[in-house]
């Protein structure tokens, strides 16, 4: 699924959910700094912490963190 920012901050349940999550491999890209956004760490917490679905951050350069 290509995730556009309205899909990410609206319809993120489409995104994280055990059925998708745990029954397959999933992987949500960003360019740069994982967590530059807020709405990225929602993601995370709202996966790991009441879902209870294992994750794994793998962290990446960005000008935002670099300086």
């Amino acid at each position: 699924v290509l995730a556009d920012r309205f899909m990410v901050e609206q319809n993120s349940d489409r995104i994280v959910n055990k059925h998708g999550c745990i029954e397959n491999n999933t992987a949500f890209l960003v360019v740069g700094d994982p967590f530059a956004a807020t709405t990225h760490c929602d993601l995370l917490l709202r996966a790991a912490k009441e879902q209870h679905i294992e994750c794994e951050v793998i962290h990446n350069a960005s000008i935002m963190n670099a300086v």
